[in-house]
């Protein structure tokens, strides 16, 4: 899911600006899992969460992007906020990863950890269901199609007796038309 929408913020801003230079995408992740990323004051979403900034000509040529200072807030009111950023164009891509650690002496550090902790588990458990949901689709798919082919053996089955039986009656007119 996280990937379609960075996707679609790429086209979307790739729109935007032009066809000339492919916008930046910055996906951030916090350590531990489950910050809050605010923009300036703008709210952004639970890490991960990714922006995509514009990317001007002078900025490709120069093969780096000035990206404003982040704030992460964890659930447990632990608050870091990051210097400026710049993105190694050249280096790193279009598509890169910024991880923000949880400030180290900000107290109840252990509910934070507990909380990435639940989110990390949770997320393997949807995926561990969406694996699931997809192996089962597949299954389903191949019982249809399994019925498919029978349904067809049958219908060739049902054609060649009615092929035969067609023959039959021939060969008896035939042998009638005879006597």
């Amino acid at each position: 899911m996280m990937a379609i929408k960075c996707v679609l913020g790429i086209v979307f801003t790739s729109l935007l600006v032009g066809c000339a230079t492919p916008p930046l995408s910055v996906t951030y992740y916090t350590e531990p899992a489950g910050g809050t990323v605010f923009q300036g004051s703008q709210h952004m979403g639970r890490a991960p969460v990714c922006l995509s900034y514009p990317v001007s000509d002078y900025e490709n040529r120069n093969g780096s992007k000035l990206l404003a200072p982040i704030t992460v807030q964890w659930v447990s009111g632990a608050r870091t906020t990051t210097g400026t950023n710049y993105a190694d164009l050249r280096k790193y891509g279009f598509s890169q990863q910024l991880t923000v650690n949880r400030p180290p002496d900000a107290p109840n550090a252990q509910i934070d950890a507990a909380y990435g902790a639940q989110l990390e588990q949770a997320a393997a458990q949807q995926d561990a269901a969406n694996a699931a949901g997809q192996n089962a689709y597949w299954k389903q798919m191949q019982m249809w199609q399994n019925i498919g082919q029978q349904m067809g053996n049958q219908i060739q089955h049902q054609n060649m007796i009615n092929q035969l039986q067609q023959m039959q009656s021939e060969i008896e007119q035939i042998q009638s038309n005879q006597e």
